[in-house]
């Protein structure tokens, strides 16, 4: 057999030998489904589609669309399916990735000399089929870059996920004009995450990323909420943790008199602004378990936010052949965006780090540092007053407000935002609010 070039994440659940499925696994909309991930091992080569497997070389019942080929392909004859399943199916989610379910028999009974783990096999054939690069990238065309949220100090105690919602990848994919999006593993480590954009076949060096005439607006499903900050295990995080280096064309907001800080306010975001239920297309599901929940589906609501403006920004453009060489370059992220905002993130600041814990279920979501407090939390402490475990359950999501507008243009260059700080160690305390009365006694 010779090698594939995809990976199948599979989820595992417990059961007890000598039980049936329906009395080992709690069922889910009628069915005891256990899902995998399908994925290309290097996504920047190959992708994946619900269209390119089959199960023991059979023909399924598609339903794909005929303008992108997305879809689902169903498999429900038992002939050709393990004894313990009864349906199987690949679902594209649009960021190259499938979904693969399968539905178990619930009077299938587990063998009571079952081996540990026990196994179901499937027999599915096919493979991740190789990307084809139809627009070059040295000869003044537009090319794949990739852009970069690096956690740049050494030991951040956090790691970071390019979490690009669903629907922007079905949006870009059914759009000609606009950049392909999907993620992209750099390092083990996930201190770096990276988006990989591809051009379609109608992107020109004029298009934005999202393609002409593209409406965005926290609320729709084009926003640009891409990357989460999640805090490793025993650490809490606060977006008062990290900061992001500006040029010398202009400094941080300063919302008061006196107070050197980032821009703070509350911003609203709906449930497309970042989910991470079928999106993480290299897998990192199992690092984020073994650390925090912290990563979920996003309800629609205020969250807090601190902001930046004037941000560098990293240029590496591609080397132009016979040269070898390319010069990075460090640009202002408001040139590269052309002064753009969404007002519903923010109508001043383009980088957004939001506590993704609401208002309501924060005690210090509202907290506005002065400078020495906001001094010590980017020193990875809690100010005096408060406590590291009051940002128990938080995570940061990182908004590049109006990167819509973004033109990569010719020789489309990799871009890369460094952003400083690490997460705090948590701590038993806690801070707390509490009433009391004073009552008089003298009657």
């Amino acid at each position: 057999m010779s090698a594939v070039n995809y990976q199948v994440t599979p989820q595992s659940t417990s059961v007890v030998p000598g039980q049936t499925v329906a009395q080992s696994i709690e069922p889910s909309g009628g069915f005891y489904t256990l899902s995998s991930v399908i994925t290309p091992i290097n996504p920047s080569t190959h992708t994946v589609q619900a269209s390119f497997f089959t199960i023991a070389g059979s023909s399924g019942v598609d339903s794909f669309m005929p303008t992108t080929g997305l879809g689902v392909r169903t498999y429900e004859d038992i002939s050709i399916l393990p004894e313990s399943v009864i349906k199987v199916t690949f679902n594209d989610t649009a960021t190259n990735e499938v979904t693969l379910k399968v539905s178990l028999l619930p009077s299938f009974v587990i063998p009571a000399n079952a081996t540990n783990p026990f196994q179901i096999i499937l027999d599915i054939d096919g493979d991740a089929q190789e990307i084809q690069q139809t627009i070059p990238t040295p000869d003044g065309n537009p090319g794949v870059f990739r852009l970069s949220i690096d956690l740049s100090n050494s030991v951040p105690n956090a790691k970071v996920f390019c979490v690009i919602p669903p629907s922007i990848g079905a949006f870009n994919l059914q759009n000609t004009s606009a950049w392909n999006i999907g993620a992209e593993i750099t390092q083990a480590d996930f201190t770096k995450s990276t988006a990989l954009f591809v051009p379609n076949s109608q992107t020109t060096e004029q298009s934005p990323i999202l393609g002409p005439g593209a409406v965005v607006q926290a609320s729709q499903p084009t926003s640009c909420a891409w990357f989460w900050i999640v805090p490793d295990s025993g650490y809490t995080v606060s977006k008062y943790n990290f900061s992001i280096s500006s040029t010398s064309q202009g400094t941080q907001f300063d919302p008061g008199p006196a107070i050197s800080l980032p821009f703070s306010g509350n911003t609203t975001l709906s449930s497309s602004s970042a989910n991470s239920s079928v999106n993480l297309n290299y897998n990192p599901g199992s690092i984020i378990q073994a650390e925090t929940n912290l990563i979920g589906d996003l309800q629609p609501g205020s969250y807090s936010f601190v902001g930046f403006n004037n941000n560098s920004v990293t240029l590496t453009p591609p080397a132009i052949p016979p040269s070898t060489v390319t010069s990075p370059v460090t640009v202002n992220y408001n040139d590269l965006v052309q002064g753009t905002t969404v007002s519903s993130y923010s109508s001043f600041a383009q980088i957004l780090l939001v506590d993704t814990i609401s208002f309501s279920d924060s005690y210090p979501a509202n907290f506005i540092p002065t400078s020495s407090q906001l001094s010590t939390l980017q020193s990875a402490q809690a100010p005096e007053g408060y406590a590291t475990s009051d940002w128990t359950n938080n995570a940061v999501l990182v908004i590049l407000n109006g990167f819509h507008n973004y033109v990569p243009g010719a020789n489309s260059p990799d871009l890369d935002i460094q952003i400083s700080g690490s997460a705090m160690l948590a701590d038993n305390n806690q801070s707390e609010e509490f009433n009391f009365s004073i009552q008089d006694l003298s009657t």
